[in-house]
């Protein structure tokens, strides 16, 4: 799942591969630099025991949405930390 070859062919299709390597392979048009920037500060997901509660829960999906709809970012982020510390502890 990690090779190359197969990361290149998720690269050429426009998803964004695992290794920063590959990411050339995006293209250089804006929607490109902008998955390019946006992955080389992306952070892995948390090695945690319950963080599948947490996805399951759709925690992030809807802490994102509240966004996008306008919400105030540092109230709806607190709460969402909250509700992951919930889960997770």
């Amino acid at each position: 799942m990690l090779s190359d070859d197969y990361q290149g062919i998720l690269a050429e299709a426009g998803l964004t591969p695992a290794k920063e390597s590959l990411t050339s392979l995006l293209g250089d048009d804006e929607f490109a630099r902008a998955t390019i920037e946006a992955a080389s500060n992306a952070k892995l997901t948390p090695a945690a025991q319950s963080w599948a509660a947490v996805e399951g829960e759709r925690i992030l999906e809807d802490l994102f949405s509240q966004i996008a709809q306008g919400g105030d970012v540092e109230q709806l982020a607190a709460d969402a930390d909250a509700r992951i510390a919930e889960v997770l502890n």
